[in-house]
């Protein structure tokens, strides 16, 4: 698959009929897709947990009172944190422009230099 082809950095929104609970009413954000398969987080499911009690160390990156976000069904305890970068040479991996993950082995200190906004996942969707 070429570049062209490759759906990262579109957003795929769920018809009104679809009825998969995991998807339903869902924005997704496509992250990765390659001939292998896809990743994507879904954008609109906000969770009651406050990363600084869920995840108290990504406290620094987030605005004050942010709540982790529902990232899809895969993986739900994995933390997928996804930002806007000044620098985008600090980020694991572009997903559109200057938005992209956060390395999992940077120091979260380290981080609210290089990013401009950040929203902190738990899971993500995949296929393939």
């Amino acid at each position: 698959m070429d570049e062209h082809e490759s759906l990262r950095g579109q957003l795929l929104v769920a018809s009104p009929g679809l009825l998969d609970p995991n998807f339903r009413r869902a924005v997704v954000l496509v992250t990765e897709h390659t001939d292998e398969g896809a990743m994507g987080l879904v954008l609109n499911r906000p969770t009651e947990a406050a990363v600084l009690d869920a995840v108290p160390p990504l406290e620094d990156l987030v605005e004050p009172g942010a709540c982790v976000h529902v990232g899809g069904p895969v993986q739900p305890t994995a933390v997928v944190v996804l930002a806007e970068f000044d620098d985008v040479e600090e980020s694991a991996g572009l997903v559109v422009e200057d938005v992209g993950f956060v390395r999992a082995d940077v120091e979260p200190g380290a981080l609210p230099e290089s990013t401009r906004r950040a929203r902190v996942f738990a899971g993500y969707a995949g296929w393939g």
